[in-house]
């Protein structure tokens, strides 16, 4: 049955594109702000705060212009999980250069140091400091580096330089003392291009980190394939969910293509229920 709505999901995802998933996408409660890059000079634009009224089941805006571009920068900078961090602190909560999500708190309370940045540019200048001591991770991001290209490492040190030089013109105009997030994107002047590269460093994350765990990932003749971790987690307190009786021990595996289209599919019925164009999921 999985199989079969994954097959309908494609065909609507090559039909209408990736606005079916974040058109119902709602971001997490807090304060977001775009940075233009411009030649002249970066423009730092106005906040914007977003939060989730439950009441009503809608999600209020205080300037809804820039809105739908949020939405699709947020969705495609989301960790999969906090197990699955850029930032090995676990302070930062993006997954690539050109955002940055913290808690506000971690602003205010000093958690957010220059340290912190620095490791987090650090790591995603050269990812592959973060998977040398997994070697079956280190497999899957040397496929995303050959179908993705290396990081943009000119790009890198360069919004890290503004953060670290404009710590407090970034927070300007933000009240960083409700309980809720923060959200930096860096955007180019054309939003495609924008678009495209969040899409290409969303990827570089999600490859590396499309399975639920990559001790379970085989390699055949036509790539790697391992357990997705969408509805099925593997791990020693579970093994009840192996298949005892078989070779492979794991339920089933995917190639990556398979694994990332699955996990879409997911991010489109959660959005439905956020909705509640659905009541529930089915599993």
């Amino acid at each position: 049955m999985l199989q079969e709505a994954m097959e309908v999901f494609q065909i609507m995802l090559q039909e209408k594109g990736e606005r079916i998933i974040t058109d119902a996408y709602i971001p997490k409660d807090g304060t977001y702000r775009l940075i233009v890059m411009k030649d002249d000079g970066w423009v730092i634009k106005d906040p914007v705060d977003i939060i989730f009224n439950k009441k009503t089941n809608t999600v209020d805006i205080s300037n809804d212009m820039d809105y739908l571009l949020i939405q699709e920068l947020d969705y495609k900078s989301k960790l999969l999980e906090m197990n699955k961090p850029i930032d090995p602190k676990k302070v930062i909560h993006s997954n690539n250069y050109l955002s940055l999500a913290v808690k506000k708190e971690s602003v205010t309370s000093g958690k957010l140091s220059e340290e912190i940045i620095q490791q987090y540019y650090e790591i995603l200048r050269n990812p592959n400091k973060k998977y040398e001591k997994k070697p079956q991770a280190r497999a899957l991001y040397h496929v995303a580096e050959e179908r993705l290209g290396q990081p943009d490492i000119e790009a890198i040190d360069k919004i890290e330089k503004f953060i670290l030089a404009n710590k407090e013109d970034i927070w300007k105009g933000i009240n960083l003392e409700k309980k809720n997030y923060v959200k930096l994107f860096f955007v180019y002047q054309e939003e495609e291009k924008t678009k495209e590269i969040y899409k290409i460093e969303s990827e570089r994350y999600l490859i590396p980190n499309i399975y639920n765990n990559n001790n379970f990932n085989m390699e055949f003749e036509k790539g790697i394939v391992g357990l997705p971790n969408d509805n099925m987690g593997m791990n020693s307190k579970k093994p009840y969910l192996e298949n005892k009786t078989r070779k492979v021990k794991v339920p089933y595996l995917l190639d990556q293509e398979s694994a990332l289209l699955q996990s879409k599919f997911f991010d489109y019925l959660f959005g439905q229920v956020s909705k509640k164009t659905i009541s529930h999921l089915c599993g």
